[in-house]
């Protein structure tokens, strides 16, 4: 495949139904990015914490990650659908990112980053769902496009947040809280037009099965 095809390619998909999907996945790609290229350099400059403190928060982290991905969020979706859940997502992750820049010690560090990023546990499932409902066919396709968006934001975030660390140590989390409160207004508006009730992206489907690993 050409670059220009390669080109072509995302400029349609921009233009089809998961269009916002795929913008909302590089948006959320993005600002996790910004947190997970400099958190363990903003632990040590601001807290002068160590890889022992550093590796207990990214432990907690993991540990929430593996309780709400293996048992809340495949039942959450089948509850209240995957709008309903985007935008409580957003939400989450965006004050997580704010409170993290306004944590006074290991506890509320270690609490605000567990917040920022379960409310990225509930966005990846609930937007991938989302996809694949909203696509009649070629499934495979359209989640490689949202992969594709992902893997830019990851490439993209970490550049950004070693640029702006410099000027401030708070400035990637801020600018993770800013994205991600742009990507739920948007929510809010898209799903308004779009005439949902921020309780289903689609017509009912079969119930989503829960995970039983984070792959």
């Amino acid at each position: 495949m050409t670059v220009g095809q390669r080109i072509g390619g995302l400029h349609a998909a921009l233009r089809s139904d998961i269009a916002f999907y795929l913008v909302l996945t590089f948006l959320v790609s993005f600002a996790v990015a910004n947190l997970e290229g400099i958190f363990s350099f903003f632990a040590m400059d601001r807290f002068g914490y160590g890889p022992k403190e550093i590796g207990v928060i990214f432990t907690f982290m993991r540990i929430a990650a593996i309780v709400l991905q293996g048992v809340l969020v495949g039942r959450a979706i089948n509850w209240v659908g995957e709008n309903r859940l985007v935008v409580f997502g957003l939400l989450v992750t965006a004050v997580g990112f704010y409170l993290i820049t306004l944590a006074n010690g290991f506890a509320t560090l270690t609490t605000f980053v567990v917040l920022n990023m379960a409310g990225g546990s509930f966005l990846r499932p609930s937007i991938n769902s989302a996809v694949s409902k909203k696509t009649e066919s070629g499934h495979g396709a359209a989640m490689g496009l949202v992969g594709s968006f992902e893997s830019l934001g990851r490439i993209i975030g970490p550049v950004w947040a070693g640029m702006v660390y410099k000027w401030g140590v708070n400035l990637p989390f801020l600018t993770g809280a800013a994205v991600t409160g742009v990507g739920l207004v948007l929510a809010l508006v898209i799903f308004a037009r779009s005439g949902f009730d921020l309780a289903r992206s689609g017509p009912p489907a079969a119930p989503v099965p829960t995970p039983t690993s984070l792959d």
